[in-house]
């Protein structure tokens, strides 16, 4: 049976019994009315008004949907909708009778029958999603649709097999865990049979939610498994930060079984929730707590304007992209010299946010020709840069290709955004920018130095903001996705120093904190997060290789020993900063207590001429000066400073 057939079909299905459904309310109506012994003269009244009961309900019921919706999702909506169409065609149908037959029509009859009509209306519905929820054969007899190919399955050809649940156990019985349950209820195919929950929520203890027990507290999950012969565990607490996450992974680590977890709320409920979940990542076990939003503040400060994104086509250009979506700019201008990416961010935009405009410019930062003539076109009103070289080691091998894209590229971009009076303009920086030892972090600092500069410019009424933040998980090029490989190989896994320790946050949270701190900062702000603690790369390693199921003496560790301009610990300011407090508790400023040379700008000019000349040692001895706690590795003193 193709899809057409089997439409029409359950549409008439459908018809069919609401007719017997009104015919039944109608006649039980009567029969209650008269004690079941209805008079001849009454009975005779039952059957002339029949065909009118059922043609005015009918066509009220058609009117008001009741024939369109899936009953094994029915929801108040749909009772209350339903509530309306009984009222209604009542209504209609009682005015009939007055005008057909006066006010000899027994009026309790009129009530009986809407009522009848009413529950049976509901009932059949909540008895098909109750039938469907609780029992899975129903799915295989009655399917909500049928195969493309096969149609209706054969009742007999079902195996055992396929009528064997997975006994799971969710962790977390609040909003998320909820909404996982109703979602595997009403979706038989899933085969799950949801045994209970647990949650360190006292008062959920020992309770009921929907109807599913909470057994008791996180840590009796082992207990609860083993009693239970529990065959899956899913983690449904997206707000739990890594700390929460490595307990409760400890925990179920004490099974045989590998638990699973659920995206950010945000995207449970903007996606189908069963096809996100995913198991445990090492990412999820080093995230810090989650960063919480004014988005009130963000919302009035991007909403109905137009913004534009440099690097676009980047790790954070793209998240950056995608967050801005949720408060509601009327334009999102995409800028990067790479068009294929930014034009598939671009589609994701136009899908998930329809009413927002989106417009992908291919072009290079330096053009600072193609930057007026864009910004001029589309005067955006801010202005998120996240354009810029970030590879350490490739840096360090071609400094002049550092300073022209980090330094020059942004010069150029800064005085568009004044000749353009952009109001506002964010910088994106890095960790890499404090005490630095490579020419990336050189030339960021230096970026932040610009920044920073021009906060009592007399004659710009753009404001400019800098934000600052530690490594990124999952960004390309990144620790993240290297191990993953790495192990994926079979070995072996490279580090470059066993002591080695980085700041951690997920992209997501790198990008709240740039939406954050563009709103709140007026304007010579250098903001920061508060991290929390440095995590030894070697703990994120041995967290993969426990996920991977691998042990030490499984797979080789390799120390290949630091590459050109890295540090063995990042920092997020340095000793002579001020860290000031902002009105967001994650958020900082930090007051630069760094003397800013008059000549600044002049300087500039002049690094940007040694890297036109290709003039390493130059643009070194510049940068010195400039960044005077900048101390050059060790590979670019003997390369291209050595005598």
């Amino acid at each position: 049976m193709g899809l057409l057939d089997y439409v029409k079909l359950r549409r008439a299905i459908i018809l069919v019994a609401h007719i017997v459904l009104i015919i039944l309310a109608y006649a039980l109506a009567f029969i209650l009315r008269f004690e079941w012994q209805i008079p001849p003269p009454y009975l005779s009244l039952f059957v002339n008004t029949l065909a009118l009961i059922v043609i005015v309900k009918g066509m009220v019921f058609y009117l008001f949907g009741l024939y369109q919706g899936i009953w094994r999702y029915v929801s108040m909506e749909d009772l209350l909708n339903i509530l309306k169409a009984t009222i209604v065609s009542s209504a209609l149908f009682a005015s009939g009778i007055i005008i057909f037959y006066g006010h000899g029509f027994p009026r309790s009859v009129l009530v009986l029958d809407w009522t009848f009509c009413f529950l049976f209306l509901c009932g059949i519905r909540l008895s098909i999603r109750i039938a469907r929820e609780r029992f899975y054969f129903l799915e295989k007899i009655f399917p909500t649709t049928p195969h493309p190919q096969r149609g209706y399955p054969n009742r007999l050809s079902l195996s055992k097999s396929q009528n064997l649940k997975r006994r799971l156990l969710i962790v977390g019985a609040g909003q998320a865990g909820v909404i996982l349950k109703s979602e595997i209820q009403s979706n038989p195919k899933l085969n799950y049979e949801i045994l209970g929950f647990v949650d360190d929520d006292r008062v959920k203890i020992g309770a009921r939610v929907q109807g599913i027990k909470v057994f008791g507290p996180i840590n009796q999950i082992p207990d609860i498994v083993k009693h239970y012969n529990v065959d899956e565990v899913i983690i449904a607490i997206p707000s739990a930060n890594g700390k929460q996450m490595r307990r409760i992974y400890n925990i179920c680590n004490k099974t045989k079984i590998k638990p699973k977890s659920l995206p950010p709320l945000n995207q449970i409920l903007e996606g189908e929730l069963v096809r996100q979940i995913k198991d445990i990542e090492p990412e999820d076990l080093i995230l810090r707590e989650k960063v919480e939003l004014d988005k009130d503040v963000i919302y009035k400060e991007i909403s109905g304007k137009p913004v534009l994104i440099t690097g676009a086509g980047g790790t954070i250009g793209k998240e950056l992209v995608l967050q801005l979506g949720h408060f509601s700019p009327s334009h999102i201008v995409l800028l990067d010299q790479v068009a294929n990416e930014t034009y598939i961010t671009a589609n994701c935009i136009s899908n998930r946010f329809p009413d927002i405009k989106t417009t992908v410019c291919a072009a290079n930062i330096l053009d600072k020709d193609k930057i007026r003539r864009i910004i001029s076109e589309y005067r955006p009103q801010i202005i998120y840069h996240a354009a810029a070289q970030k590879h350490v080691p490739l840096m360090e091998e071609d400094p002049a290709e550092a300073v022209i894209d980090n330094v020059v590229g942004t010069k150029r971009l800064m005085e568009v955004a004044i000749k353009e009076k952009v109001p506002k303009v964010i910088l994106i920086s890095t960790d890499k920018a404090v005490n630095p030892t490579s020419v990336m972090g050189a030339t960021k600092r230096v970026c932040e130095l610009m920044f920073l500069g021009l906060k009592d410019f007399k004659d710009s009424n753009t404001s400019f903001i800098s934000v600052r933040f530690g490594n990124v998980i999952g960004s390309s090029g990144s620790l993240i996705p290297i191990l993953k490989e790495e192990i994926k190989r079979g070995g072996p896994i490279t580090i470059t120093h066993p002591d080695m320790e980085r700041y951690f946050m997920s992209i997501s949270e790198a990008v709240q904190l740039v939406l954050q701190a563009s709103a709140i900062g007026k304007g010579g702000e250098l903001f920061v997060l508060d991290m929390g603690k440095r995590v030894r790369i070697m703990d994120v390693i041995n967290k993969f290789l426990e996920l991977s199921g691998l042990k030490k003496d499984e797979i080789e560790i390799k120390v290949i020993g630091m590459r050109p301009g890295e540090k063995i610990k990042e920092e997020l300011w340095s000793e002579r900063d001020e860290i000031m407090p902002t009105s967001h508790p994650k958020l900082f400023s930090i007051k630069s207590n760094c003397a800013f040379a008059y000549d600044l700008w002049e300087k500039i000019g002049e690094l940007e001429r040694f890297a036109h000349a290709n003039n390493v040692p130059a643009i070194i001895y510049k940068l010195k000066e400039m960044v005077p706690e900048y101390t050059p590795s060790e590979y670019v003193r003997k390369k291209w400073l050595s005598p």
